[in-house]
C-alpha cells in the first residue's frame, strides 16, 4: 500500500528533509511517517505567527536551519536559545554537522498518533528547533569547548580503564592468596562446623570484593593441631561459609560439632537431629547439595552404608 495524501492535524517534521510540518498542511502519510508533497520545500512554508506570550520570542523565520525532536517531556526553551551546537543529521538545508546557534524552540503536545510525528510514543512533545549558522568567532569558541570535552572524556575513560585493571589485578592476587592458603587441604563444606574445635582466633589472610559480593579468608589451628582455613562469602543478604582442613582436621571438627549438638539436645530434652539414620535419609534426597560433606561423614560414622541420590533414584 502506497503513501496517502492527508491534511496534518499537528505540528510535525518531514522525514525526508527535516523541515517543519504545520497543522493544515497537505502531506504524504505512509506507515506512520510524514513527508512533504513532491516539490514542497520547508523554506516556502509560511512561518507561523508567534504565540502570545509575556516572554520575548525570536521569530522562527529568523532560523533558516530547522529540525524536529520528539520527546516525552517538554524541552525548556531557555536552555537552548542562544546555545551553539552541532546540527543533527535531520537538520534542513544540508546543515547536518555544522555549528549553529539556536534562535528558537517551539514545543507542541501531541495527544495521539505521536509515532507518525517522530515521537518515541503515541503521545508526547514535538519540539521544533530553529537555528542560524554560527559566526566564525562562535564556531571557534564552540570547537575549543568540544576539544576540551573530548580531552576530559578521554581522561575519565583512561582513569576508569586503569581502575578496572587495578581492581582486576587485586582480585587475581587475592584469589591466589586464598588458593595458597587452602592448597593441600580438603573442603569440609558449609555444615558441621564448630568454633569449639578452633584453637584461639583465626587470623585474616585476605579479603576482597568482586561482582558477586565480599570474600573473607581466615586461617588458624584446630585443637588437635591441624590447620584450618575458613572462607566466608557475603552475597547481598546471604552468607555462605566453607572450611578447609586435612582429613583428620575435618573429622575432628565434625566430631566436635556433633558433641556440641548432642549436649544441646540433652539440655533441651529433645531428640538429636543429627544421627547416621537421619544423614542416610537426607542423602537419598539431597546428596550433592550444600552440607553433603558432613552428611556423608555422619552416615558412615557407624560403619553403615553411605547412600547417594544417584544410587537411589
Amino acid at each position: 500500500m502506497g503513501a496517502k495524501q492527508i491534511t496534518a492535524r499537528f505540528d510535525g517534521t518531514c522525514r525526508a528533509c527535516g523541515g517543519a510540518i504545520r497543522p493544515g498542511t497537505v502531506i504524504l502519510w505512509e506507515s506512520k511517517v510524514s513527508r512533504h508533497l513532491p516539490g514542497a520545500c520547508p523554506a516556502t512554508v509560511a512561518a507561523p505567527k508567534p504565540e502570545a506570550s509575556a516572554k520575548a520570542s525570536v521569530s522562527p523565520a529568523e532560523g533558516t536551519i530547522r529540525w524536529g525532536l520528539g520527546t516525552e517531556m517538554k524541552l525548556p526553551r531557555e536552555r537552548y536559545v542562544g546555545q551553539a551546537m552541532r546540527a543533527p543529521k535531520s537538520a534542513s538545508g544540508g546543515a547536518a554537522g555544522l555549528v549553529v546557534v539556536v534562535v528558537d524552540v517551539r514545543s507542541t503536545f501531541i495527544r495521539e498518533d505521536g509515532l507518525s510525528f517522530g515521537l518515541p510514543d503515541d503521545s508526547g512533545w514535538s519540539n521544533s528547533f530553529f537555528a542560524r549558522p554560527a559566526t566564525e568567532a562562535e564556531t571557534t569558541t564552540f570547537e575549543a569547548r568540544e576539544a576540551e570535552e573530548r580531552e576530559e572524556e578521554a581522561r575519565k575513560t583512561a582513569e576508569r580503564l586503569a581502575a578496572a585493571e587495578a581492581l582486576k589485578a587485586k582480585v587475581a592476587a587475592s584469589r591466589a592468596q586464598r588458593d595458597d592458603a587452602i592448597r593441600g587441604l580438603e573442603t569440609g563444606g558449609d555444615s558441621g562446623f564448630s568454633w569449639r574445635a578452633v584453637e584461639g582466633e583465626l587470623a585474616k589472610v585476605v579479603s576482597w570484593e568482586d561482582d558477586y559480593g565480599q570474600i573473607h579468608v581466615t586461617m588458624g589451628t584446630l585443637k588437635n593441631g591441624e590447620r584450618i582455613v575458613r572462607v566466608v562469602h557475603d552475597v547481598y543478604d546471604d552468607t555462605r561459609v566453607a572450611f578447609y582442613s586435612t582429613p583428620a582436621g575435618i573429622s575432628f571438627v565434625y566430631e566436635t560439632f556433633l558433641a556440641e549438638q548432642t549436649e544441646r539436645a540433652t539440655q533441651d530434652g529433645r531428640p538429636l537431629h543429627f544421627t547416621p539414620e537421619t544423614a542416610r535419609a537426607w542423602l537419598t534426597r539431597y546428596d550433592g547439595c550444600a552440607g553433603s560433606e558432613f552428611q556423608r561423614w555422619l552416615a558412615g560414622s557407624d560403619g553403615g552404608p553411605v547412600p547417594t541420590k544417584a544410587a537411589t533414584s
